[in-house]
């Protein structure tokens, strides 16, 4: 089973030394800019688990519209750009675990962890919408969820079992991705 895991470095590393203690092969990206040309250098459906660890961010701005765009740029977008450069890797049935975290850095303003979530959510919907003709997991562990090394790695090495007890968020599952794609895909653009 290979393994790729994006976040912050110490955590990253701690996770990675969990799985690689259970004989998998893992590979961390530490740095995000480093991330395309890493998963360029591997074979199409061969990541068998991504696991999204939450990154330090450091926003930036002089005003607190600026801090939090700054804020949200940095974390939960550039999440969905890190998802698109990973999702053409990951095989069939591959997993992807998506574990929030992201949190202001210095940031004055007041922070929404349920919008920061829910859109977290939103990611985990719209890889479910991607892969729908392929199998495989998606999993959001929100707080309270699976946090531990042991917790994710049961996670990952039990195709998406929820280690009990749990909180973590989970998607509809009777929605119909392939109908939620087409009405994400025929949306009109030019309302933000």
């Amino acid at each position: 089973m290979t393994i790729l895991i994006t976040g912050a470095p110490k955590r990253a590393a701690s996770l990675a030394d969990t799985l690689r203690a259970v004989h998998l092969d893992v590979t961390v990206v530490e740095d995000l800019e480093d991330l395309p040309k890493v998963v360029d250098a591997l074979a199409p459906g061969s990541i068998d688990a991504y696991v999204q660890l939450p990154i330090k961010v450091r926003a930036t701005g002089t005003s607190a519209v600026e801090l939090v765009g700054d804020f949200l740029a940095q974390g939960i977008v550039a999440r969905f750009e890190s998802v698109r450069i990973v999702l053409p890797k990951l095989s069939d049935d591959a997993g992807v675990v998506l574990v929030s975290g992201n949190s202001p850095d210095g940031v004055r303003t007041l922070d929404d962890r349920q919008a920061r979530l829910a859109l977290l959510t939103l990611l985990s919907h719209a890889v479910r919408a991607e892969r729908s003709t392929a199998g495989g997991w998606v999993r959001v562990v929100g707080r309270g969820g699976p946090r531990t090394d042991n917790e994710l790695a049961q996670m990952v090495t039990s195709n998406g079992a929820l280690p009990a007890p749990s909180v973590a968020v989970e998607a509809d599952e009777e929605l119909d991705y392939s109908q939620w794609k087409l009405a994400l895909m025929t949306m009109d653009h030019g309302v933000a």
